[in-house]
């Protein structure tokens, strides 16, 4: 089984413990593995169980937030696929 990895996105930042992560290509489709924080950025980090309430709607964060934060994750994994 052939997997792809990337890891430029998924960087720990300076300030967040050390962390292991992947995005792999199984099948034709795109699995994040990570184990603690997915750096959208520099200086932003997100804890997995943050991302998933913001996609799910649990978060308080605003509609525009959250709309914010899938369309990065959707441009990085579009970038990917090209």
């Amino acid at each position: 089984m052939n997997f792809h990895h990337y890891t430029d996105l998924f960087s720990p930042s300076r300030n967040s413990k050390k962390t292991s992560h992947r995005v792999v290509c199984k099948n034709g489709m795109w699995i994040v593995k990570y184990n603690k924080y997915i750096t959208m950025n520099k200086d932003k980090s997100v804890s997995l169980q943050m991302m998933i309430d913001i996609i799910e709607g649990k978060s308080s964060s605003t509609q525009e937030q959250k709309q914010n934060w899938l369309n990065r994750l959707l441009r990085w994994v579009t970038s990917k696929i090209d």
